[in-house]
């Protein structure tokens, strides 16, 4: 058998207490099974090579989820047998089962032995022998929790090897290892003097090898030093999945003058194309999309030569008889609302090129004309365009452009009237967060973001850490509660990156804090420390403009 290691089969029966029935009446049971030493295998033997151990408890007992909750440490190469006889559980090795030399093992039954009756679980029961002389008895604890989100990591194992080479988390078996609760901590109890290789794995394939890329890992930045007298302070492993290989994973170019390529994760990309051809390229997540002009090609296939990273990939375009119609993407519903202050948003179906303003008419409230409204296409989003004016709070403002107004990078204008309405919002319905990050690595760039209860990003901001810190003002904003993540950028790309085990690269650092309730007509004050100390905010009012 492909090396069970340490996790046991629900393998169970009831077997001599399999007809017994609870009695019915009488006061609740709420004591748990409590273990009879006088008739259970002595724990805490040394100098022992056990096969089996028989653990004996004062009244009839069951066994629940023994695949997850009974763990071995070291891990076992065979399953062992695990059964129950009367009210005695039973634990036998496999007859090809070899232990190793002076090493202590733990068998940790979690909550899988409970009375019968009640199901209350028997408390803290471990089983622990030594092949060697003596019981280790160092403890190794700590908590594993998610790179990213900084939320505890349930049932990942934490892992120390006594061979330090970094290829031994592929190849070999732990010593030890402990697994972690809902709380992502963890406790490895019984551990030896020595230097160890420390490394967290969230297993996917229960075989205590990392094996799997998408395996999420972590691993400490120094080797595990246990001492008898000391021990080792709490671990804290920040877990993350390693970036994934870069792969052209699809292309698609259904949509006349676009095609839109899909990579394994975000990557710049570009098209190695003539000069003549207009091009335009759009990144939505691990999406790539070339928006081009280039009529000549619209009856016959042809190639098209892309490099992201290192990839260098040949896609074959199909034509497209039909062209999509030019449209309005967003805003799709009337009175739109918007902060006056800001400009109003259009989204195009196709990135747009030309807008002819004498083609457009603009009403204040369905009844007064105006002007001088300004059009200014997005930098970051090539199919979205801003529109500013001098705008009055609580006025609808309604947009009616007549057939050819706007006109796409392939020459198409729009064939209907195109009629929007946007309404903007009292400036007193909207609340603004003043923000002190402070302790930040002097020339390091860190990324910003405002989060929204949901976990959407509300505001993003790049900033380079000063010695004095950096004061950021993030609004306006609709009120609500938020919480605020900065994420330390040392690569400067803008964006937080994962880990590397083999590069012993850990990922970006990434803090959160969450922040006082926004309130309309408010500006809350902030200070974060990147640091790790507690963030400090409080709130003061603004006069009404």
């Amino acid at each position: 058998m492909k090396g069970w290691l340490g996790m046991l089969v629900v393998a169970a029966m009831l077997g001599a207490c399999a007809s017994i029935q609870p009695l019915a009446g009488g006061e609740k049971d709420e004591q748990p099974p409590k273990l009879v030493e006088a008739l259970s295998t002595p724990n805490k033997q040394t100098n022992v090579q056990l096969r089996q151990v028989v653990l004996s408890f004062d009244e009839w007992i069951l066994l629940e989820d023994v695949f997850n909750q009974v763990v071995v440490s070291p891990p076992l190469k065979y399953k062992p047998d695990i059964s129950l006889r009367g009210r005695n559980v039973l634990f036998k090795l496999d007859e090809r089962e070899e232990l190793r030399e002076e090493a202590t093992y733990t068998i940790n039954f979690g909550v899988a032995v409970k009375d019968l009756t009640e199901r209350n679980p028997a408390e803290d029961l471990r089983f622990v022998f030594a092949t060697g002389p003596y019981l280790d008895s160092i403890m190794v604890e700590g908590v594993l929790e998610d790179a990213f989100t900084g939320e505890p990591v349930e049932k990942a194992l934490f892992m120390l090897y006594d061979e330090l080479a970094d290829s031994v988390v592929r190849k070999q078996l732990p010593f030890y290892f402990g697994l972690s609760g809902k709380d992502g901590r963890f406790r490895i109890p019984n551990v030896r003097a020595d230097t160890l290789k420390g490394f967290a794995l969230l297993d996917a394939d229960v075989n205590y090898l990392y094996n799997q890329p998408r395996e999420k890992i972590g691993f400490p930045d120094t080797l595990v030093i246990t001492t008898d007298s000391l021990g080792v302070s709490t671990l804290r492993i920040r877990m993350f999945e390693a970036e994934r290989e870069l792969r052209l994973l699809e292309s698609e170019s259904a949509t006349q003058g676009r095609v839109q390529l899909l990579y394994s994760r975000p990557v710049k990309a570009e098209w190695i194309a003539e000069d003549s051809v207009a091009l335009q390229t759009e990144y939505i997540g691990d999406t790539v999309r070339f928006w081009y002009n280039r009529k000549e090609v619209d009856t016959v296939s042809w190639r098209m030569v892309v490099k992201a990273g290192d990839l260098l990939d040949t896609i074959l375009v199909k034509p497209v008889k039909d062209r999509d119609k030019l449209r309005v993407a967003s805003p799709l519903r009337a009175n739109t609302p918007f902060h006056p202050d800001g400009e109003m948003q259009m989204i195009f179906s196709h990135p747009v090129t030309t807008i002819d303003t004498g083609l457009i008419r603009w009403t204040e409230d369905t009844t007064g004309l105006i002007s001088g409204m300004r059009w200014r296409r997005d930098s970051t989003q090539v199919r979205r365009w801003g529109i500013s004016g001098v705008w009055q709070e609580g006025k609808t403002y309604a947009l009616e452009a007549l057939p050819g107004a706007f006109t796409d990078l392939n020459g198409q204008q729009n064939t209907d009237t195109v009629r929007l309405s946007w309404k903007a919002d009292l400036r007193k319905q909207y609340g603004e967060i003043n923000l002190s990050v402070e302790d930040m690595d002097v020339g390091v760039p860190y990324v910003v973001e405002l989060l929204s209860t949901n976990k959407e990003v509300v505001r993003s901001v790049l900033v380079v850490g000063e010695e004095a810190g950096v004061r950021v003002i993030l609004g306006p904003v609709v009120p609500g509660q938020y919480t605020l993540r900065v994420i330390k950028d040392s690569n400067g790309n803008g964006r937080w990156d994962t880990g590397h085990y083999e590069a012993r690269r850990q990922p970006e650092e990434v803090m959160l804090f969450p922040l006082e309730q926004l309130r309309g007509n408010w500006a809350l004050e902030a200070r974060v420390s990147v640091r790790g100390q507690t963030p400090q905010s409080r709130g003061s009012g603004q006069p009404d403009r």
